[in-house]
């Protein structure tokens, strides 16, 4: 089954002004697989900011380090994407300086 796709107005501002074309199609293709099958084609997602609630996200991009948030209504069989952003790198282990051997 397929769910319905509706995008807010900043996730489009987002492509425009923030995506190559190559990243768009991958959004654009990322996005069918989520519309087949939303919870496998995801990762789960919490940020008490944009809801209180579950939310889920997908990795699109080059080396898919842009992200695509999106709330699932499985009862209204709708995908909801409500933000896209650059993810946050994670950093890496603190090298220990000579002074703290």
């Amino acid at each position: 089954m397929r769910f319905k796709v509706e995008l807010l107005d900043e996730v489009f501002a987002f492509l425009r002004h923030h995506c190559t074309a190559e990243e768009k199609q991958d959004f654009q293709d990322s996005l069918r697989c989520v519309s087949e099958s939303p919870i496998s084609s995801s990762e789960r997602h919490i940020d008490s900011a944009l809801s209180p609630y579950e939310l889920r996200r997908f990795r699109f991009g080059a080396e898919k380090r842009k992200i695509a948030i999106f709330q699932l209504d499985a009862t209204e069989s709708r995908i909801r994407v409500i933000e896209c952003r650059l993810l946050k790198q994670k950093r890496g282990p603190q090298k220990e300086s000579a002074d703290e051997v």
